[in-house]
C-alpha cells in the first residue's frame, strides 16, 4: 500500500466510514426489498382471481343462427376471466333480430355477465327490455338471456307496460320478440284510461 492508501484507510476506520455505509446500505436494501416484494405477493394471491385476463373497451359479441344474426351486445367495458369461463359487462345493451336482420327488441342494464361456454347472458340494475314492434316496455332488476332456450327469464318483480296496461307481477319468461309474455305470480293488471 503506498501512503495515499494507508492514509485513506486510516481515516475510514477512525471516522467508522465503510463500516457504517455498508450496514446501513444493507438494512437499507433489505428492508426495501421486504417492502416491494411481501405484499405485493400477499395482494397478487388475495386478489388474483379479482384481476380480468383481459379488458375490452367498447365490446361487442354477436351470436349468428344458420349465418343469420339472432342478437348482439355491446358493452362500454368489457372484463374477460377466463378460469371463470366469465365477461363482465358495464352498460350492456343487447340487441335481438328476426329472420329478416331487423331489431325486435333492445335490452339495457347498468352491469351484466356473460358464461362464456353457454353465451347465456345475465343483466343486472335498472334492466328495460323495449321491443319497438309491440310498443311493450318491460322493466326489472334483473334478468337473464338463456341462450339455449332463446327466452329471457326472470324471477323478480317485474312491469310490463303497453299503450294499452300495465301488467306488474313476480317471475318472468318471454321470447326475444316479447311476443308473448308470461308473468309467473302476483299478476296485477291495469288498464290504461283514455283522457278524451
Amino acid at each position: 500500500m503506498d501512503a495515499r492508501q494507508v492514509e485513506n484507510t486510516e481515516y475510514m476506520k477512525k471516522h467508522n466510514i465503510a463500516k457504517g455505509y455498508l450496514t446501513g446500505g444493507g438494512i437499507l436494501f433489505l428492508i426495501v426489498l421486504m417492502q416491494a416484494c411481501s405484499p405485493v405477493d400477499s395482494l397478487t394471491s388475495k386478489n388474483r382471481e379479482r384481476i380480468p385476463d383481459q379488458v375490452i373497451h367498447g365490446f361487442t359479441v354477436t351470436e349468428l343462427k344458420s349465418g343469420i344474426k339472432e342478437w348482439e351486445l355491446i358493452s362500454e367495458k368489457a372484463d374477460i376471466y377466463q378460469k371463470k369461463n366469465t365477461t363482465e359487462l358495464f352498460e350492456p345493451r343487447m340487441k335481438f333480430y328476426n329472420n329478416e336482420g331487423e331489431v325486435t327488441s333492445t335490452m339495457t342494464a347498468d352491469e351484466g355477465t356473460v358464461n362464456n361456454k353457454t353465451n347465456d347472458v345475465s343483466m343486472r340494475g335498472n334492466v328495460i327490455v323495449f321491443s319497438e314492434e309491440k310498443k311493450t316496455t318491460l322493466t326489472t332488476d334483473s334478468l337473464r338471456w338463456d341462450s339455449k332456450k332463446e327466452k329471457v327469464l326472470s324471477d323478480d318483480f317485474v312491469r310490463q307496460e303497453d299503450e294499452k296496461m300495465i301488467v306488474t307481477g313476480y317471475g318472468l319468461e318471454v321470447d326475444s320478440s316479447l311476443g308473448k309474455i308470461i308473468i309467473k305470480r302476483d299478476v296485477k293488471v291495469e288498464e290504461k284510461v283514455d283522457k278524451e
